[in-house]
Formats: C-alpha cells, sequence, structure tokens
C-alpha cells in the first residue's frame, strides 16, 4: 500500500538576518561575510554561467528557484563577469528581485503590514503589484515632469497613475504611517527636499524604509552630477539607471555613504541606522544594504 504525505518545508532562522549598524566605525569593527554566501559567489564567478540556486523566497513563503545571470554585471580586477547580486537572484513564482524580496522580509519582521497606511514612491512595478494584497492601504506614485500633478491616464500603462513630485508631494501632514522608497532618491538633485516632505506625511512613530545606492566604505555622499545654472553638470561619468516609466532610464546624482544617516538626523527622524543583510538559504547574495528611519 502507497503512503502519500505532505511535508512542510523546515523554517529557516532568521532572526539574526538583519545586522543593524549606526556608523561606519561600527559596520568596519562588526561586518563579517557569510562563509555560504562568500563560496557560492565565488564558484559563480569562476564558472561564468547562469544559474538557478533554490532558497527561500520571503515573499512566496517557500523554496523556489532563483536566476543568476549577468544581466548588469561588473568585472572583477581579473577581467571575469561578475553578476550584479543586489540586482537579480529574481525568484521565478514572484519575480522579485534579491533586494526587493530583502525588502519585503524586513517590512515583515518589523512591522504588521496589514495594519499599516503605506506610500510607496513607485506604482508601476511589480513590487507595487504584489505589496497591495499585504498592507491595510497603498498609495503609490511615479513621477511624469512633463504632465500636472494628480491622477493621470498614462496610454502605455492603459490606466491612470499618480503622478508626483517627491520635493512636493500633495499629501496631507500625517497621512501614512510607512514610506517605502526604492532606488529613488539618487535621481532627484534636491534630495534632502524629498526627504522633509516623506517627513512631513508620516504619522508620529512612522516609519521609512529605503534602499539607495550605498557605498558602506565612505562617509561622505557622493555628487555624481548637479544641477547648474538650469544645467546638468556632469562631476563623474553619467550613470543612468533603468527606469519602468523611461526607457532612457533615469540620471544618477548621488552614491549614498553614511552621511546619509546625518541627512535624515537633520530633517527630524529620530532613530535611524543601516541594516546589512546575506543569507544563502534566502537567497541574498552580494552585499545587501536597507536604510531605516523612525518618526518619534
Amino acid at each position: 500500500m502507497l503512503m502519500f504525505g505532505f511535508f512542510k518545508e523546515k523554517k529557516i532562522d532568521d532572526s539574526l538576518l538583519f545586522t543593524r549598524y549606526n556608523s561606519i566605525f561600527e559596520y568596519e569593527k562588526g561586518y563579517k561575510k557569510d562563509w555560504q554566501c562568500f563560496e557560492l559567489e565565488k564558484s559563480i564567478v569562476k564558472n561564468q554561467k547562469e544559474v538557478d540556486l533554490k532558497a527561500h523566497c520571503s515573499f512566496c513563503g517557500r523554496k523556489t528557484k532563483m536566476r543568476v545571470d549577468f544581466s548588469y554585471a561588473g568585472k572583477s580586477s581579473d577581467g571575469k563577469l561578475v553578476p550584479n547580486f543586489r540586482e537579480r537572484l529574481v525568484c521565478q513564482k514572484c519575480n522579485l528581485n534579491n533586494r526587493l524580496r530583502a525588502t519585503y522580509h524586513f517590512l515583515k519582521k518589523h512591522i504588521k503590514l496589514q495594519d499599516k497606511d503605506v506610500y510607496a514612491t513607485e506604482e508601476v512595478t511589480p513590487f507595487y503589484n504584489l505589496l497591495k494584497s499585504k498592507t491595510r492601504s497603498l498609495c503609490g506614485s511615479e513621477y511624469f515632469p512633463e504632465k500636472k500633478a494628480g491622477k493621470i491616464f498614462i496610454p502605455r500603462f492603459g490606466k491612470e497613475i499618480n503622478n508626483e513630485d517627491l520635493t512636493k508631494l500633495s499629501f496631507k501632514n500625517d497621512q501614512f504611517d510607512v514610506a517605502v522608497s526604492l532606488e529613488v532618491l539618487e535621481h532627484i538633485p534636491d534630495y534632502k527636499k524629498a526627504l522633509r516632505e516623506i517627513f512631513r506625511v508620516l504619522r508620529r512613530e512612522g516609519l521609512f524604509i529605503l534602499s539607495v545606492p550605498f557605498v558602506v566604505s565612505s562617509q561622505k555622499n557622493i555628487t555624481r552630477a548637479e544641477i547648474k545654472n538650469g544645467a546638468i553638470n556632469y562631476i563623474l561619468p553619467a550613470e543612468y539607471h533603468g527606469d519602468p516609466v523611461d526607457n532612457n532610464g533615469c540620471l544618477c546624482f548621488y552614491h549614498f555613504g553614511w552621511e546619509m544617516l546625518d541627512d535624515l538626523r537633520e530633517v527630524g527622524f529620530s532613530d535611524v541606522g543601516v541594516y546589512s543583510y546575506q543569507s544563502a538559504d534566502f537567497g541574498y547574495l552580494g552585499e545587501g544594504i536597507i536604510l531605516f528611519a523612525k518618526k518619534i
């Protein structure tokens, strides 16, 4: 007689997954590379081939296949392609990459999303669409500088989209419990003004979760370009990032360093920190960084 059983995947301990650092000095003293991640990354770079890894997806809630390819790859000192681990490891079920899965994982660990009113600085992305079912309410936006503010119909997407300038948001004071901004602030010349606006629309004890190009070895923010006399002045070679609403990409004005924590405190956030994460079990290869700020 044949017996069939269904077994739950063994729960993976994530209690020590996100490590908080409050300064570059704490980070340099305390950061240690996970040996499993190190060995996996080394093997992938050595073989120079796409690979599907099996890891636990924080959004799907189970093990899935995660694709590691060489899109957006860099090069090592010996000329080998090095995957952009932060932007790859795409879950083949929910289609979220490394940093997006980690951001959701971080949110889930720190707050009850189903009880929160959330603002996300994106609206036409898979991450936004997936997050909608997890929150009490979710408001998103994109930015079309040539269009009027507010709800506008965008033929490319076949629907109305909320058009918001992050430096002058249309929302009321104290409207949201949580703000999530992923890879956006580096594209805003006056990013400090955007930080002040996000602080304004958050309620007391509101949380601001963000990811940006973050240089862990730099205390100072790195300005790549600026607006001077109404024109773009390039300080470093022009760097464009993918943009869901513009096929030409979006110019990167900054790579941020630990100075960003001072910027957040200056705006009024009382509790700020940098969280690093890495885990072969969860498919978080490379060096992941999430920034956190709390309004108290």
